[in-house]
């Protein structure tokens, strides 16, 4: 799988320091599955709540990812509230204008210069850990 490939941005979005990895989550554990002798599927485990599957010979990324609690939805969207990113009052429901608001929000802790605007960032451990909530 190509780890550079911008368009994983969001779901290999490291701490918030390079230098301080001692808190970092991804695991970043790869397989592949041959049959036959060929290869028809690649897994990359990010981290304990995040899958990326290589689908189509690589050329699309499937990503699983593990449901959140209300409880963490909730944090999640008073960390919002806190960055002025999102102005409703906490529900603890995934809904448009939070998923919105966490992509503004990964999208300006991510190093790239240009990073893609995600119709849906993916919420790993260290977006989770970025933001101050606990993965339960």
């Amino acid at each position: 799988m190509n780890m550079w490939d911008p368009l994983l941005a969001d779901v290999l979005l490291g701490p918030a320091d390079d230098k301080v990895l001692d808190w970092d989550k991804r695991t970043l554990n790869g397989w592949s599955y041959v049959c036959e002798g060929e290869r028809f599927l690649e897994l990359l485990e990010v981290d304990s709540r995040v899958l990326v599957i290589s689908w189509a010979n690589g050329s699309l990324n499937l990503i699983a990812e593990k449901a959140l609690k209300p409880e963490q939805i909730e944090q999640i969207q008073k960390a919002l509230i806190d960055a002025k990113l999102y102005s409703s009052d906490p529900s603890g429901v995934l809904d448009k204008e939070t998923q919105d608001a966490i992509s503004r929000w990964a999208e300006g802790h991510m190093s790239s210069d240009a990073p893609y605007r995600f119709f849906r960032t993916t919420i790993t451990e260290n977006l989770l850990h970025l933001m101050g909530v606990p993965d339960e």
